[in-house]
């Protein structure tokens, strides 16, 4: 997960989950309870123009901080954080959550929804896929010989662009890499062919009771 160069309770941060969470919405699995809660804590931290420390937002409604620290522990296994405030969070704690890297964590939902849509199982590959700041969705196959990359057309699911690039100088794969090869392209196919017989829906439901 990317690290934001600002501070986790920079006001910009609070302003951007405000903004970016209603676009990722749909792949976020969010009650409508933990939607408000969200929603009411970046409120009062941009009026203060700081993230609120846990221990004011659970003063403020413990009801809600709960639903809050929900949502956030949720999402902690995915912030990749050594921080040990960020071992140790809770609702009672007298600091604030890392924003900056739950800002991460929401806009990387989208991707990390299409990954865990795919059934597919690799034997000598990885699959990874990933949104630029352009909201432009590619999907990658690692080997140890060659990187695979498939970027979407925004909005047009009629075109993709393709790349490979080969990480040993002969070129050469293995032939038991292909069958790794031929289920992502397989894969792949279905993707598209599933986007072209109807238009983009969001995966999933707003919200989950």
């Amino acid at each position: 997960m990317p690290k934001y160069k600002s501070s986790a309770k920079d006001k910009g941060v609070i302003i951007e989950l405000i903004k970016e969470i209603p676009h990722y919405l749909p792949y976020l699995n969010l009650t409508k309870e933990q939607h408000i809660a969200i929603n009411t804590y970046l409120t009062l931290s941009l009026h203060q123009g700081e993230a609120m420390k846990m221990a004011e937002f659970k003063s403020y409604s413990p009801e809600m901080a709960a639903n809050f620290g929900e949502f956030y522990e949720a999402a902690r296994p995915f912030m990749n954080s050594d921080s040990l405030f960020e071992m140790i969070f809770s609702t009672e704690s007298d600091y604030a959550p890392n924003l900056a890297n739950l800002l991460a964590y929401v806009k990387e939902a989208r991707a990390r929804r299409i990954k865990e849509s795919s059934d597919v199982i690799y034997e000598h590959a990885t699959y990874h896929v990933d949104e630029d700041e352009n909201g432009d969705i590619t999907h990658r196959l690692n080997t140890l010989e060659l990187i695979i990359k498939i970027k979407e057309q925004t909005g047009d699911y009629k075109e993709a662009f393709i790349s490979l690039e080969n990480k040993v100088p002969e070129g050469f794969v293995k032939t038991e890499k292909l069958e790794d090869v031929a289920n992502f392209f397989a894969y792949m196919n279905k993707y598209f062919s599933e986007y072209l017989r109807r238009e983009l829906d969001p995966v999933g439901e707003a919200f989950h009771d």
